[in-house]
This record gives structure tokens, C-alpha cells and sequence, in this order.
């Protein structure tokens, strides 16, 4: 009679004991996903802090990126090939910048919030991006290309 009983005693441990375990792999991948999420954001905040940065110390890339977002037609058209192309190495930089972002929410690593909440919107609305994206749309994946064309509705006509 007594076996019986220590063997559901000895069953009921062994799953209490599964179950435990369990939580605490969960738990685990649990705090591994908060600790990758906050690493990813730690690393983004560095990297657009890095672009700031870059124009801060170089009042050159400053004054062109800031004439570039207004600039008109007539002004475009006197930049010389450097400007044009300095220029470009600053928008693709960006915009690639802000694709790891767009692709870190695709995988879900983070939520899709850090898409408006590191700063990009003043790249979107500008003159600089409109008239790059014919240039910057082939250094970017299609699906990104396509999402931001939908954000900025005037990047299709470029």
C-alpha cells in the first residue's frame, strides 16, 4: 500500500519539478529578449548621437546638410560633384540607419514606436531626401524603399 502512495508522491515532485523548470526557461528567454531589446536601443542611441555628432564637428557637412533640406532648384544646381556626393554619403548613412531600425521591428526585437522615436521625421519632410531618393533608394532593401515611400508620399514621384 505504501508503494503506491511514494509512487505518486515521487510523481507529483518529479512534475513540480518540470513545471519549475519551465518557468524558469522562461523567465530566462524572458530577460534575454529585455536585455537584446535595450542593447539594441543603447546601440541606436549611440549611432544617431554619432550623426549628430559628425555635423557638430564638421561645420562644413553642417552648413551643406542644412542648405540641402531647402535648398531650390538654382542651388542644386551649383553644388559641386563633392557637395553632391558628400551629400549622399550623409543620406544613405542615415537612411540605413534608420532601415536597421525598420528591420529590428520587422523581427519584433523592438516595437514599432522606435520607428517615430529616434528622430527621423526631419529627414523625411526634407528637400535633401526628396531630391537624393532616386540615388539613396537603390542602397536600401525594397521592402524598406516601399515603407518609406509610404510614410513620405512624395518619395514615389522622385
Amino acid at each position: 500500500m505504501l508503494g503506491p502512495l511514494v509512487r505518486q508522491v515521487g510523481e507529483a515532485v518529479g512534475l513540480l519539478g518540470v513545471v519549475a523548470s519551465l518557468v524558469f526557461v522562461g523567465l530566462e528567454l524572458r530577460q534575454s529578449r529585455i536585455a537584446a531589446r535595450a542593447a539594441a536601443y543603447q546601440e541606436l542611441g549611440i549611432a544617431v548621437a554619432g550623426n549628430w555628432m559628425d555635423r557638430a564637428n564638421n561645420r562644413e557637412l553642417n552648413d551643406l546638410v542644412l542648405l540641402a533640406m531647402t535648398a531650390d532648384a538654382a542651388t542644386w544646381a551649383k553644388l559641386s560633384a563633392s557637395d553632391a556626393y558628400l551629400l549622399r554619403s550623409y543620406v544613405v548613412a542615415n537612411v540605413r540607419l534608420y532601415e536597421t531600425v525598420y528591420l529590428q521591428v520587422q523581427q519584433h526585437l523592438l516595437d514599432a514606436d522606435a520607428l517615430e522615436n529616434l528622430g527621423w521625421t526631419h529627414l523625411l519632410d526634407s528637400e535633401l531626401l526628396l531630391r537624393m531618393w532616386p540615388q539613396v533608394r537603390a542602397a536600401v532593401t525594397p521592402g524598406f524603399a516601399s515603407y518609406l515611400e509610404a510614410e513620405q508620399p512624395l518619395l514615389r514621384g522622385s
